[in-house]
């Protein structure tokens, strides 16, 4: 029985967005656009960013 992967193309979506919002995070052009009130908050905004964008890389590939 052969197995067929599909692609989830919202979780594509979800990983581009949460990947670019980390690397202007990272760059720190985001700064423009929302104002951190420290810098651990930054650095938590950058690291669920990319857990967003790992998870949405997971589960782009779905078996069925």
């Amino acid at each position: 029985m052969k197995t067929k992967i599909k692609q989830d193309y919202k979780a594509l979506l979800l990983t581009v967005i949460s990947f670019t919002l980390a690397f202007l995070t990272a760059r720190g052009t985001i700064q423009n656009y929302i104002n951190f009130t420290d810098a651990l908050n930054e650095i938590a905004f950058f690291m669920l960013a990319i857990m967003a964008g790992t998870v949405g890389l997971f589960s782009y590939f779905k078996k069925s």
